[in-house]
Formats: structure tokens, sequence, C-alpha cells
């Protein structure tokens, strides 16, 4: 069982994050020609909207909000860039954490908001790998809860 005080923030998090990252994606998509790009977005569009489905069931304390919320926040944790591949989602904020092998360096990166990216057969992309810390820990905060 959540408190309160958790409700409020991870609700706060969830649900404003993913209307953030909604209201870019729908400003972004007014400019997108390609139906690939478009279809992309879409799929990312509907992500944020099950986020903030996810944030009002966790505001209201719904028995499937950890659970729900637990998915919803896993699907943020892994951060890929590939010249096949790339993938990285974040509603609400991140703390990041890439390894990049061809040079044997990292990079730690945070924001406080919403960020999408994804990619297929680009060339120019880099070869790195990580994972978003902060998404993480609130998705194993929330697998505690959800045994609860």
């Amino acid at each position: 069982m959540m408190s309160r005080f958790s409700q409020r923030i991870l609700g706060t998090l969830t649900l404003g994050g993913s209307f953030v990252g909604m209201v870019v994606i729908a400003a972004e998509m007014i400019h997108i020609s390609n139906t690939l790009a478009m279809l992309l977005y879409a799929a990312f569009l509907t992500l944020y909207a099950w986020g903030v489905w996810c944030g009002i069931r966790i505001f209201e304390n719904h028995p499937s909000g950890a659970r729900m919320g637990f998915w919803f926040w896993l699907l943020q944790v892994p951060v890929l860039s590939s010249p096949i591949f790339g993938y990285f989602f974040a509603a609400g904020g991140y703390i990041t954490f890439i390894l990049q092998p061809s040079n044997w360096g990292y990079q730690f990166n945070f924001h406080f908001g919403s960020a999408f990216n994804i990619s297929f057969l680009e060339s120019h992309q880099s070869f790195y790998f990580g994972v978003n810390v902060f998404a993480l820990f609130i998705a194993l905060w929330l697998a505690t809860k959800r045994r609860g």
C-alpha cells in the first residue's frame, strides 16, 4: 500500500510527465509527412496516453495502479543506440548512465521532463547502451508495492 505522499509524488511524475510528452508529440506530429515517422510518433503518443491513465490510477490508489505503473516505468529503463536500432523513452524525468564501448567512455545525464527517441537503420548513430536509473528505482519500488 502506498502512502498518500507517495501517491501524490508518483502520480504527479507519471501523469504530468506523460501529459507533457503527449503535448510535445502532438506539436511535432503536425510537421511530419513521413508515414513511418508518423506511426512511430503515434506509438509513443499511445505510450504517453497510457502513462496518463497509470498516473490517474496511482492518484486514485486503484488496486491496479502500482502494477500498471510498474510496467510503465519499466519501459523507461533501457537506453540503446546503434546503427540498427535505438530506443529511449522517459516521462517525468530521467537519470541515465550510458556506456560507450567504442571508446570505453561513459555519460551521465539527468533531466526533469519527458523525452523519447527511436531510430531504425540509421548508419550515423553511434553504439551505446545504458539505463535510466531514475525509472529503474521507481519500477523496483512499485514492484514492492504491487505485492502488498
